[in-house]
């Protein structure tokens, strides 16, 4: 089993998704911030542990260009060119990468998400996905697994 979880899922499936999804809510309540994590936060975490139990070997990356930040901090995304709008996971398995956005409920896409998107399709399959469910069957679909 994965570190912190309930429980063991031996077969992943769509049919699995939502036990997998309540995973982060299930967990122990150790860490003092786990109870300031928003619904999209509990998304993207179960969504990673989704990638890493069914890929082995998968690269994960999130760039945390996303908050309020002071006038310093600002300042420093400015100067080190972080971009508004980028895709909240890159993922590398295999030969494969994919770029995700992650929405949760009725949240929509920014236009710079949008245009993101648009941008890396280019170069590799991208999606905005809205929920765990569809999540894991862009994941599943691109990384060749049903």
């Amino acid at each position: 089993t994965l570190p912190g979880l309930v429980m063991a899922l031996p077969i992943m499936t769509i049919t699995h998704a939502k036990l997998w999804q309540n995973t982060i809510d299930n967990m122990p309540k150790t860490n003092p911030f786990s109870r300031r994590l928003r619904p999209e936060d509990k998304l993207h975490a179960s969504v990673c542990q989704y990638i890493l139990w069914k890929y082995p070997g998968a690269i994960i990356h999130h760039s945390p260009n996303e908050g309020k930040r002071s006038a310093f901090e600002r300042y420093m995304m400015t100067v080190l060119h972080v971009s508004s709008g980028w895709p909240d996971l890159i993922v590398i398995w295999r030969d494969k990468m994919i770029a995700i956005e992650l929405k949760e409920g009725k949240n929509k896409p920014t236009k710079n998400q949008e245009r993101w998107l648009q941008v890396l399709s280019g170069f590799m399959p991208t999606a905005c996905c809205t929920g765990f469910d569809e999540a894991a069957r862009f994941i599943d679909s691109e990384f060749g697994h049903k």
